[in-house]
């Protein structure tokens, strides 16, 4: 069982979000001004009804979420993220933006690993071996000699 809002800290919140798959997902949905569940499943085609559910409660739990009656009559419920909430998404997107600054260096570094392998210097050797294998003939042709079948 998941304790009160108030005596998770922060870190044990991003823990849990981050672990498992969709509530990151699902926040993101909520902060981008979906409100309705009904609507975040036909956006996200793989999440089942049970995991949505189960991650929205959670999320409430820990107050980064707020369960609101719909404008209609009906039984449709609203969420929507709470101040806690607005944080979380910070850290989260704080996460993204490393992600991406990471993933920007990896890309940086292969590029620069490949500049360094194509200043190597070629033999001369080397060189006349490339020649023949582009041109197929060599540069000092041997003179010819006919055969002759009998």
């Amino acid at each position: 069982m998941i304790p009160p809002s108030y005596l998770v800290g922060t870190a044990a919140v991003t823990e849990n979000l981050l672990k498992r798959k969709w509530s990151a997902i699902i926040l993101r949905h909520l902060a981008s001004g979906i409100t309705d569940p009904a609507q975040i499943r036909k956006q996200e085609l793989d999440l089942s009804q049970s995991a949505m559910n189960e991650r929205l409660r959670n999320m409430i739990r820990f107050g980064l979420i707020a369960r609101y009656p719909g404008a209609s009559t009906s039984k449709v419920v609203e969420y929507r993220l709470t101040a806690r909430g607005h944080k979380m998404l910070k850290v989260l997107n704080f996460i993204d933006q490393l992600d991406e600054e990471a993933s920007q260096q990896d890309r940086h570094d292969e590029e620069s690993t490949l500049v360094t392998i194509r200043r190597t210097k070629i033999s001369s050797a080397a060189k006349k071996r490339i020649l023949i294998k582009e041109t197929g003939k060599p540069n000092n042709p041997l003179p010819s000699q006919s055969v002759k079948y009998a």
